[in-house]
């Protein structure tokens, strides 16, 4: 059923659709990890070496072909590229290695995920969710980047309930976009 809401940014419920999604995947996602960790660890871990050796061979290549950039720029991105690729092989042989990189990266991503959501479009109707996310995320960043040798599984676990946590958070501001008469305030 599609309101008709005076809203500037209302593209109708395709995008509503898409919001609530974004919440029940990370819900998904986290009760799954939550079910079986140790597999979701080394999936976790083969994923995000594969995604560094794509990424690394792809930047590389990108970086020889595409010549509008200064020859200095081009060679450290082929540099980059090539040591990106290393890791990720790396990661592919060491799984255990690779969630731990796996967990600098997100706790590194959260950390400097949050002040986007904390001051990023103050004038958003979804404001206060967006503000909730990036309170949410700091001691999550925080706990993951200080305790993530000390225990993978931990943060494993951590991480799946932090990502259904941002899933039910996710999956409310999307719900509220669906009432018809939203005032657009704090959602």
């Amino acid at each position: 059923m599609d309101y008709e809401v005076d809203r500037p940014y209302d593209q109708g419920v395709a995008w509503r659709l898409l919001r609530l999604a974004l919440g029940l995947v990370p819900i998904g996602f986290g009760f799954a990890v939550l079910a079986a960790p140790e597999p979701a660890l080394n999936i976790a871990g083969a994923l995000f070496g594969i995604n560094l050796v794509v990424t690394g061979l792809v930047r590389a290549a990108l970086s020889l072909i595409i010549t509008m950039y200064p020859k200095s720029y081009r060679v450290t991105a082929v540099i980059l590229g090539v040591l990106t690729a290393a890791v990720g092989i790396a990661c592919l042989h060491h799984l255990p290695v690779a969630a731990l990189l796996l967990a600098l990266v997100v706790g590194v991503g959260w950390l400097f995920g949050s002040p986007a959501y904390l001051f990023g479009g103050a004038d958003d109707p979804l404001a206060g969710w967006r503000f909730r996310i990036g309170i949410a995320a700091i001691p999550a960043a925080g706990a993951v980047l200080i305790w993530r040798v000390a225990s993978v599984a931990n943060f494993i676990t951590f991480a799946a309930v932090f990502f259904v946590s941002i899933g039910i958070v996710e999956t409310v501001a999307a719900a509220a976009a669906f009432r018809p008469d939203a005032s657009g305030a704090d959602r």
